[in-house]
């Protein structure tokens, strides 16, 4: 199967890599920057089809198919010859939806990314929402059904009717202020759209679905504060708690499953956790089921299709990782992170359990991420996508985040990336500053700005200053009005800091950034 599936991947994307580049001479900047040619790789429910993302006609990024059991020639199912493939989607077993992106080199800007659909053999393509370029849209012979571009795919849920998915209205800028984001069902094969927003209260931001992707909670946000609603067993909306959209007093609901289980996310020692609600308060119950000391735990729930049977959690604290509750998945995960020891490994998959092949995306800081097949009848594990000898070890820094104290005593997290080879005294500096700002700027993976840098012999500090998420309410809190301020002193602060370990120079240091970074 190892030679068969090369060759396959080999035709699907013909990608011609340079050959490793001495210790001497680093990767040119183009090698760091440039897209990859295999990207994103997704298995249909089976485990059969796998269906990836590679450079096709014009440099443009093009979807594929591959019959994993035939290991036949891949079949190219659709693409633009003015814009990538962005994302994309299996609906079920025969049926996968997809969108746009800019283009790689700026001539194509996509503000709607629209979205189409086609069977796994390039059949039945249909525009199902209208791009801002009129020259990515594709003509039909069908009465035109494409919704505006102010539509979006909301979710691909699993068990739905046929071939339909949930998008999400946004409302125009004319539209009376009270207007909300709406949502509906979309059949992928007729572009008829069924609304599911009857009745919906004004001012609505956010919607929960339950496993069976029935909409059950909606957000509000008005006058400074957010409201839940409940849809009872009459379909209609009823109120059911108000709270502060930044503070939030009341834990917050994020899964519904079977047997009226509840899921939600509240305060735990400073920091966000996942918990058990009761399905009727919505009030937690004991302690917390998921928690990350000295990260908001920001992941999602993996899920079993059909019975909502909950299988694992995906986290993300200095690095992601995935904790399985199911048997068998947990066996596997032991299994690859035996074989790829060194690297991040999560698996990826529809129908976990009973799935034919999964796919492994193994993460580190010294490479792009590498894919691998892992067949669960025999256990093999075969690379897929990903290799990039044009990018080699050698060149890159190693990266690890470190706790240090601002001069208020704020505790500030920094990425720190050593230039290749490791720091040897006072090393040239730059204090790489992250947009938002009121995000999580940093992520343990290899990052193509740290790494060129790092292969010029640079030393990197990435810090999350006050203001960042994901650090706990505190840290959040503390960046409020402090532009300028206090979030500037950190930035000033980690660069003294690494100056007091010996391994910046304070008289070769410069700060880089872009969105609020670069006003920084």
């Amino acid at each position: 199967m190892k030679n068969r599936l090369a060759a396959v991947m080999l035709a699907l994307a013909a990608a011609v890599l340079a050959p490793t580049a001495p210790a001497a001479e680093p990767p040119p900047a183009t090698a760091f920057f440039k897209r990859p040619q295999v990207r994103a790789p997704k298995l249909s429910p089976s485990g059969r089809y796998l269906a990836i993302q590679a450079a096709g006609k014009g440099d443009r990024m093009w979807l594929g198919v591959l019959d994993l059991q035939t290991l036949q020639a891949p079949k190219f199912v659709a693409g633009f010859s003015d814009a990538d493939i962005a994302s994309h989607h299996w609906i079920h077993e025969d049926r996968l939806v997809f969108d746009v992106s800019d283009s790689p080199d700026g001539t194509t800007r996509v503000n709607g990314q629209g979205l189409w659909a086609a069977d796994r053999d390039g059949t039945k393509l249909r525009q199902l929402i209208n791009t801002d370029k009129p020259f990515i849209t594709t003509a039909t012979l069908i009465g035109n059904r494409r919704l505006d571009v102010n539509w979006t795919l909301h979710s691909v849920p699993p068990g739905l009717d046929g071939n339909e998915v949930v998008v999400l209205r946004r409302p125009w800028m004319d539209e009376r202020a009270a207007t909300g984001v709406q949502l509906a069902r979309l059949d992928t094969t007729t572009g008829i759209t069924r609304t599911l927003s009857t009745g919906i209260p004004d001012h609505t931001i956010n919607w929960l679905l339950d496993w069976r992707a029935e909409p059950r909670i909606i957000e509000t946000l008005h006058q400074g504060r957010v409201r839940l609603f409940r849809r009872d067993e009459a379909g209609d909306w009823q109120f059911w708690h108000d709270d502060d959209p930044h503070a939030r007093k009341n834990p917050w609901p994020t899964w519904l499953g079977p047997d009226g289980q509840m899921l939600g996310i509240q305060g735990h020692r400073g920091y966000q956790a996942l918990y058990q609600l009761d399905s009727k308060t919505g009030h937690s119950d004991g302690e917390p089921l998921v928690t990350t000391p000295g990260y908001d735990f920001r992941g999602r729930l993996i899920t079993e299709p059909g019975s909502g049977r909950l299988l694992g959690v995906r986290f993300e604290t200095d690095a992601p990782g995935t904790a399985w509750l199911e048997p068998t998945m947990k066996a596997i995960q032991a299994d690859v992170d035996a074989r790829l020891p060194g690297s991040v490994n999560l698996i990826e998959c529809l129908r976990c359990v009973g799935a034919s092949h999964l796919i492994v995306t193994a993460l580190s800081d010294l490479r792009p991420p590498l894919y691998y097949l892992y067949k669960t009848a025999d256990q093999q594990l075969e690379p897929l996508a990903g290799m990039r000898a044009d990018l080699p070890v050698t060149a890159m820094g190693q990266r690890d985040y470190h706790r240090i104290k601002a001069r208020d005593g704020l505790e500030i997290p920094v990425l720190v990336t050593q230039p290749a080879g490791g720091v040897k005294g006072a090393t040239p500096t730059v204090v790489l500053v992250h947009g938002g700002p009121y995000v999580r700027g940093t992520h343990w993976r290899w990052e193509p700005m740290a790494q060129f840098l790092a292969s010029r012999g640079y030393l990197v500090l990435e810090p999350e200053f006050r203001g960042s998420t994901g650090y706990g309410f505190k840290h959040f809190r503390a960046g409020w009005k402090q532009w300028g301020l206090a979030m500037q002193d950190d930035l000033a602060d980690t660069l003294a800091w690494g100056v007091k370990q010996g391994w910046a120079d304070p008289k070769r240091a410069c700060i880089m950034g872009a969105s609020y970074g670069g006003s920084a």
